[in-house]
């Protein structure tokens, strides 16, 4: 009995496929890999796994801080001391930071960030 698969773009049915033998720069840090091979889809040539499918590899992915980022996003490391900015080919680009006086470091919506400090509002009495 055989089983049809279908492959996703930019890949191919291998009888025997290794799903990280062509990952993106750092992903293997970020998945457990199985060692042996399967009945499954594989990345073509000059295709590269970036945990969901293969892609060019101007297009994969960078992996920082435990977080997947897009080319362009950027991610701002625990106590805002540093932000990574992931650029072409899976490459992260860290710059040290510091947030502004009017900012304060702080965790919103689970990811870190130098956001406004809200005016304090002055109560009389009297």
């Amino acid at each position: 009995m055989s089983t049809a698969f279908s492959c996703p773009a930019n890949s191919h049915y291998q009888t025997c496929a290794e799903i990280c033998a062509t990952p993106c720069p750092g992903l293997s840090d970020t998945i457990n890999c199985p060692t042996t091979c399967a009945e499954g889809c594989a990345c073509d040539k000059d295709f590269y796994f970036n945990g969901t499918g293969c892609v060019s590899w101007d297009q994969c992915s960078c992996y920082a801080g435990g977080h997947t980022l897009k080319i362009g996003e950027s991610l701002i490391s625990d106590n805002c001391f540093a932000i990574h900015i992931c650029q072409k080919s899976g490459v992260v680009l860290s710059q040290s930071m510091v947030c502004q006086s009017e900012e304060s470091c702080q965790v919103k919506d689970g990811l870190w960030g130098c956001y406004p400090i809200p005016p304090l509002n002055a109560v009389v009495h009297g």
